[in-house]
């Protein structure tokens, strides 16, 4: 953001001449003037084109509690018993 507001300020520093501007008639403004309401313009249009939206919360169904001890065993009673 600091690179772009340097930028954009030289380009202004070196833009101080008047230029015509027809908006219904001819009007004199300096070329500071309008390079500057156009930035304004941009970082608004910019901001709200581009906002980031919230994401939405997806709420997950609940799960019945299921029992997790297994009904098989798989090792036999020497097997429990080497191991314990």
């Amino acid at each position: 953001m600091i690179f772009v507001t340097v930028i954009v300020t030289t380009i202004l520093v070196k833009n101080t001449d008047d230029v015509n501007f027809w908006l219904f008639g001819d009007t004199r403004i300096s070329k500071v003037a309008m390079l500057g309401f156009m930035f304004l313009i941009g970082l608004i249009t910019g901001g709200i084109v581009f906002k980031r939206k919230k994401p939405e919360k997806i709420q997950e169904p609940e799960l019945p509690e299921t029992d997790v001890t297994p009904t098989k065993h798989y090792l036999s009673d020497e097997d429990r018993d080497y191991i314990s």
